[in-house]
């Protein structure tokens, strides 16, 4: 069984909350409570619950592209703020 570059098995094509609680890093309850909020897409067959691979795969890279827009709009706005106290600043004299 072969692995992604992000480190999920590309077998099973579903996984158990278990599972995605391992990959991801978080405790069974918190994955359930993405499960259960819609945020983490899911399906159920016969009771139990499994989570598609893709739609883990997909989550994981909104998670990260949401993180790197919040980096670059940090580092923009650390940038732009000296220039807005100097200016200011410089209009109170």
């Amino acid at each position: 069984m072969g692995t992604m570059s992000t480190g999920i098995p590309e077998q099973p094509a579903l996984l158990r909350v278990t599972e995605v609680a391992r990959i991801i890093g978080f405790g069974r309850t918190k994955t359930y409570l993405l499960v259960r909020s819609g945020e983490l897409l899911s399906i159920e067959i016969d009771g139990n619950i499994r989570i598609p691979r893709r739609s883990l795969e997909e989550w994981l890279n909104n998670k990260i592209n949401a993180a790197a827009r919040g980096r670059t709009q940090a580092a923009t706005r650390s940038v732009a703020e000296p220039l807005a106290i100097g200016q200011k600043g410089r209009a109170e004299r």
